[in-house]
């Protein structure tokens, strides 16, 4: 009786969203929303800028 217990556990876990794994991705989406919505005026959102944050972050994923 408990590996019939034990499969639905897993099932009904595996389902569910694990916000620990996506924390990283979620602080670096907030920071920069914040930046570009800040500094929309002085080029935040230029090409150069969005390459060298995407240069920079790619060590992080």
């Amino acid at each position: 009786m408990t590996s019939a217990n034990t499969g639905t556990e897993m099932g009904s876990s595996a389902s569910r969203f694990n916000l620990q794994q996506y924390v990283v991705y979620l602080g670096f989406l907030a920071i920069f929303l914040f930046f570009a919505f800040m500094l929309r005026d002085s080029g935040f959102l230029t090409v150069r800028n969005l390459s060298n944050i995407v240069l920079q972050t790619a060590p992080v994923t």
